[in-house]
């Protein structure tokens, strides 16, 4: 079976290559991000090697994107830091003689990032990137459709499944949580659009394309994370623009939000009547108890998750940190000794992993790695702030809510959401890279491009 779909892989992989290259990069949107049902295979396997599907064609994408398409001096440089940061930790791994299974582990996330950055920074303004712009929009209401069958009729789909109840997530009532491949893709879609609403760019319901499938999928994955990174797409929102107007629609919409939440509460009762309404019940308190209760103190101070990163992982991120605090220890370094539990993860691969990417990329390549990370997808959310790019907004303002995000969960150093950050921030350096140039951009929308302020970033 694995022979076979490797084969076929490669004969698709090829007839894109000839006939349809220009498809190539929405094959890796659909590959990578599409939700589907636990039965379809999301990777192949040959010895001891393991690929998810869409990284073979995300190679081949970047390879002919650098053939075909001029990149800009700006996304090169930030590029370039990013491949620095690559050769440091990895030679720093080396010197320190960090095992090459976890090494390899450590660098293969920031390398799928790297190439989504490279395809993506030279396609973004071109007419290839509508379509993959399109395609994404057709991943979201696909997966959305998926996500939903699994929550109503119990689909079994692909991904982290589990009870959205905080005390016991093995609880077989009460509201599922359904974290796929597509969830991330839709938070940073609703960062997008949602920044550009607060910004007085259009109007939110122009985008009821993506706001409705994002949302469904984004609900159903009841994360307290999601909300972290549409507060970090309204920061930026909002310093965008500089205007009192952002903030009044933003202090509207989050009154709004909270009106049918509580509408939504106390009203249970009654809608528990109709058809359908246990269902909704169970969906609205699941996510009052897990994601807006699931944010005090006290949930806090007993969540299993929030004390094993604050009592276990943290403690010994920083004690590592300090034992080389410039350069670090090198990707594949074990930070802490391995757990005694029945789950395979803290035997293992967690002395390797940690969910705060930052304090993660601290330990691996020191300060000046952190520097480099900055400097390749920070600084340019500062850029695109400064520049009032009206292009420019969207992509900041996801990849700006996907970097939040990874204070609690590491975006960059997973899969497929590196290949995600690398998406959004090629996106943006590159209509920054045109800006500098002066060059046209229709991007960030599959709208036409609108008009836009001329600063050139730094």
């Amino acid at each position: 079976m694995q022979i076979a779909l490797i084969l076929t892989g490669v004969v698709l992989v090829g007839w894109f290559i000839v006939q349809r290259s220009v498809l190539l990069v929405p094959a890796v949107v659909v590959l990578a991000f599409l939700a589907v049902p636990a039965s379809l295979p999301s990777a192949v396997t040959l010895g001891p090697f393991s690929a998810q599907l869409h990284e073979p064609v995300l190679a081949v994408a970047v390879v002919w994107a650098v053939a075909t398409h001029r990149g800009s001096s700006y996304a090169g440089i930030r590029i370039g830091a990013l491949l620095v940061l690559l050769l440091l930790g990895a030679i720093s791994g080396v010197l320190h003689g960090n095992g090459l299974v976890p090494l390899i582990g450590d660098l293969r996330p920031l390398m799928y990032l790297i190439g989504a950055m490279v395809v993506a920074s030279r396609l973004v303004g071109t007419p290839v990137w509508p379509t993959v712009l399109r395609t994404v929009v057709l991943v979201l209401w696909v997966s959305a459709t998926v996500t939903a069958a699994g929550s109503v009729a119990g689909l079994t789909v692909a991904g982290q499944i589990e009870s959205a109840s905080l005390s016991d997530p093995l609880a077989a009532a009460g509201a599922t949580r359904l974290v796929t491949s597509a969830t991330y893709l839709a938070v940073a879609a609703l960062c997008g659009v949602i920044a550009e609403a607060v910004a007085g760019l259009h109007p939110l319901l122009s985008r009821w394309y993506v706001v409705v499938p994002a949302s469904a999928i984004m609900v159903l994955s009841f994360s307290r994370n999601n909300l972290l990174a549409l507060l970090a797409a309204v920061v930026v929102a909002i310093l965008w623009a500089r205007s009192a107007r952002a903030l009044v629609y933003t202090c509207g919409a989050a009154i709004l939000v909270a009106t049918i939440a509580v509408t939504l509460h106390v009203g249970s009762p009654v809608i528990g009547e109709v058809p359908g309404g246990a269902y909704v019940n169970r969906q609205v308190d699941g996510y009052v108890g897990r994601v807006i209760e699931g944010l005090g103190e006290k949930s806090f101070s007993s969540d299993p998750s929030v004390l094993y990163r604050t009592d276990i992982e943290n403690p010994h991120l920083m004690r590592a940190f300090g034992d080389s605090p410039i350069a670090g220890h090198g990707f594949g370094h074990a930070y802490k000794a391995p757990m005694s539990s029945q789950n395979v993860f803290f035997q293992d691969a967690a002395r390797y992993y940690a969910h705060n990417y930052y304090l993660w990329l601290a330990v691996k390549t020191g300060i000046v790695g952190l520097l480099l990370f900055i400097f390749a997808l920070v600084a340019p959310i500062a850029a695109a702030i400064q520049t009032s790019n009206r292009d420019a907004l969207g992509p900041a303002a996801a990849l700006a809510g996907l970097l939040a995000i990874s204070v609690v969960g590491p975006m960059p150093n997973n899969i497929p959401t590196s290949t995600l950050v690398g998406l959004v921030a090629g996106a943006l350096v590159g209509i920054l890279g045109m800006v500098q140039s002066r060059r046209p951009a229709s991007t960030n929308t599959i709208l036409p491009a609108q008009s836009k302020k001329e600063p050139v970033p730094c």
